[in-house]
Order: C-alpha cells, then structure tokens, then sequence
C-alpha cells in the first residue's frame, strides 16, 4: 500500500508545471486541499504560506517551488524501475521540485514545528522567493537572525585568520622583499581587515 509521501510524489509528478501554467494551478489547488485552511494563507505572488510553528522564537522556514522546467503543460509520465521513479518519454521528471513539495506536506503532516513556503516561479529566475524578500521583510527578517548569528561566527574566524596571516607575512617576508612591496602587502591587508570590519558592523 502507497504512503500519503509516495501518492503526494506521484501526483506532483503527473502534471507538467511550467511558471503560470493549468499544472501549477493544480498543484497549488492540490496543497491547499491538504493542508487546510487553518494554517494557510496566499500571499499577492501565490506563494503558498503555511505557519506551524510552536512559538515565536521558531526561526525554522521549509521551502519548495511548485513549478518545473517544462515549457508546456500537459500530463506528465514516469515510470518505476524497482524501487526508483524515472522519467519517461524523455521529458523532465519534475522532481524538482516535486520531491520538496511532498517531503515539506510529509512534514506538516506530521506537526514538525516551522514555517513553510510553497514559492512560485523558481525555474523563472526565482519570482516567489524574490518578491518575498522585497515586499515582506518583516517576514524575512523573522528568519535571518540565527543566519546571521552563523555569518557573524564565521566572520570572526576569517579576520582571526588574516591577521595571522598578516603577522606571518611580516615576520617571513621582510628581510627578503623591498620596502614598496612590503607597505604594499600591509595595505591590502589592511583594507581586507577593514572590509571584515564594515561587514561584521553591518550584521549588528
């Protein structure tokens, strides 16, 4: 017997889901009906949002995108070749991104606390996620701390990182190069060292 998963899989995979098109209508139409209303809304794009999470300090967002890179609509095929789903009449799969889609309904099936976002018009130069990040940034900004949080981290580390290289550069290189050339290497460290600097600043 098919798991929820696997029928989820199979029917993102039936249709042909070019940007705009009757497949990624049904799709759309598809997760809708199994999600709910509850926790759902459509933004002005037709991103499909779907909020679970436990509380606000949640800083977890799922993504998928519901269209493919077929040019036109239409039934799509596929076949099995034991336990693997290949394409057939060698057109696209759709797996991408039909298996994010029903991995990310797998999960809200099961209340894995986050926030999920079904995105339009990935394959055309991501239209969904951009017009998310230009026309909510209250949203975004929901999401961005603990990314921040890492990049600050890491930032860290590379400055620590220069600056040892810098010493070492001195301490190695001075008795073997010309003054110009030494004051030269000390400026671009520097300025490297001030760029980490500006770019740990704007992460506050």
């Amino acid at each position: 017997m098919k798991t929820q998963l696997i029928k989820d899989l199979e029917y993102a995979l039936s249709f042909k889901r070019p940007h705009g098109g009757t497949g990624v209508t049904a799709l759309c139409n598809y997760i809708v009906e199994r999600v709910g209303e509850g926790d759902l809304s459509v933004d002005f794009c037709g991103n499909i949002h779907v909020d679970m999470r436990d509380d606000s300090s949640n800083e977890t967002m799922f993504t998928a995108h519901v269209d493919t890179v077929h040019r036109e609509d239409g039934f799509n095929t596929f076949k099995y070749e034991g336990q693997y789903l290949l394409a057939d009449g060698g057109k696209p799969l759709g797996a991408d991104d039909g298996a994010g889609v029903a991995i990310l309904l797998h999960m809200i099936d099961h209340r894995v606390p986050g926030y999920y976002v079904f995105f339009q018009g990935e394959e055309k130069g991501g239209i969904g996620s951009s017009w998310l990040a230009l026309n909510d940034q209250e949203l975004v900004e929901q999401f961005t701390k603990e990314l921040h949080s890492i990049v600050k981290e890491l930032t860290v580390l590379l400055l620590i990182k220069c600056v040892v290289v810098l010493v070492l550069m001195i301490l190695l290189t001075s008795y073997l190069i010309s003054l110009t050339t030494y004051v030269l290497i000390l400026c671009m460290c520097l300025t490297i060292l001030a760029f980490i600097l500006i770019l740990l600043n704007s992460l506050d």
